[in-house]
């Protein structure tokens, strides 16, 4: 299959996409994730900076990701064809590389990672592959779907059951532990202690002042917590994501924009329509509704409905631009950064963590919202202006050429011809 220009951009800008929303995760402990007051007390520009990221950014970009992610799949079920080499045997190694390669970056590295998750359940439905487009959607659809009707549910319910009511409450204003007793990297006993304590004030200080072991103890604590959340509530989502991303390969126009320059257009304008005033209505339940589990999730519900909608947008504005000027020297950037999306990825991670953890800058829980996005905009322009370069010496990222090396089982070509 003949490379798409379309999806490497596309992918691209969907890895610079997640960063506004994961730079507040590499900086900030989680508990001020929903707090835009946490760091500065609530200027405007953190508010802004705030709703911007919420609004624009969240859950768009991983959106664009996991659809790409089944994408991948259907490349790689007719490149095997082509080659006369074992799908099953492929993917398998493929995949589970690729679950080793996320399990060591999120207890090494960062434990935000969503590599340990994609992979998984990669696993479970890269056989479906082989299924037609129109099955493909249905199912995909409905697991989409699935999170969403549970919400609407809940919410319908929740006057009615006080165990909805009161878990939502546990859920959207958790406990404060409070102060330390003691600096949780004083001691081993001291940092224990601040386990069985957990919050801001003690994810601050291990990650600010701990060891690396000490890191690598709360990574994985937080990793693990991580991966009951993603099961629970996103795996329908990401795995409905795949499937549809599969059958929208299968069915041709998604690898070609300028064949189809219709249907993106319709993806372009229902998307943003649809994503604006859900994302709209979300965010007005959110500040003029009272905090109820009703409400709440209805606001939820239109964060999960709409980000999807943004996301289609996204997707169809990308593919209008480049059927308009398919030769323009203006996606190479982003054309390179997705190529070697799973390096940057990576060198997302090293760089982010090495600016905020003990072991490098030290600068966790110090900088503002507002101030994130800065960081955010110089690890853009790093990856930008690196990725192209690279490029020009090398086939691909030198992470890709490792799992792809791995996934054949035998070393690479890697430098250019």
């Amino acid at each position: 299959m003949k490379r798409s220009r379309y999806l490497d951009v596309l992918r691209g800008i969907a890895l610079l996409g997640i960063l506004p929303v994961n730079i507040v995760l590499f900086g900030l402990p989680f508990g001020a994730y929903e707090d835009p007051d946490y760091v500065t007390g609530g200027t405007l520009r953190e508010r802004i900076a705030f709703h911007a990221t919420s609004f624009f950014f969240e859950f768009k970009f991983v959106t664009l990701f996991s659809l790409l992610f089944g994408v991948g799949m259907v490349v790689m079920r007719e490149r095997a064809n082509a080659t006369g080499r074992s799908y099953r045997r492929v993917m398998l190694r493929r995949l589970l590389f690729l679950w080793l390669f996320g399990i060591l970056h999120a207890a090494l590295v960062w434990d935000g990672d969503i590599l340990s998750y994609y992979a998984p359940l990669g696993l479970l439905v890269f056989w479906t592959s082989r299924w037609d487009s129109a099955r493909l959607k249905k199912i995909g659809v409905a697991l989409i779907a699935l999170p969403a009707a549970v919400m609407l549910v809940l919410a319908v319910l929740a006057p009615f059951v006080p165990a909805i009511e009161r878990g939502w409450q546990t859920i959207d204003n958790p406990p404060d532990p409070g102060p330390l007793e003691r600096p949780a990297t004083e001691s081993w006993g001291a940092f224990w202690a601040g386990m069985e304590n957990w919050g801001s004030e003690f994810e601050t200080q291990v990650r600010r002042d701990g060891t690396f072991l000490q890191i690598t103890i709360v990574r994985f604590f937080s990793w693990f917590l991580g991966f009951l959340f993603w099961g629970i509530y996103m795996v329908w989502r990401i795995g409905g994501l795949f499937l549809l991303g599969m059958a929208w390969t299968k069915e041709g126009w998604l690898l070609s924009p300028g064949d189809h320059r219709a249907k993106f257009r319709r993806l372009a304008l229902l998307g943003l329509a649809c994503g604006l005033l859900l994302e709209g209505g979300s965010s007005l339940l959110g500040r003029l509704a009272p905090d109820t589990a009703s409400w709440g999730l209805a606001g939820t519900f239109g964060h999960y409905a709409g980000s999807l909608g943004l996301a289609a947008a996204y997707a169809g504005a990308v593919g209008l631009l480049l059927a308009r000027w398919p030769k323009s020297r203006a996606f190479v950037p982003f054309e390179a950064v997705g190529r070697t999306a799973f390096s940057n990825y990576l060198l997302q991670s090293i760089l982010c963590t090495t600016l905020f953890y003990s072991y490098g800058f030290a600068l966790f829980g110090s900088l503002g919202r507002a101030e994130l996005w800065g960081v955010a905009g110089c690890v853009w322009a790093i990856q930008l202006a690196v990725s192209p370069l690279w490029l020009s010496r090398f086939r691909i990222g030198p992470f890709e050429w490792i799992w792809r090396s791995l996934t054949y089982w035998k070393p690479q070509p890697w430098r250019s011809s």
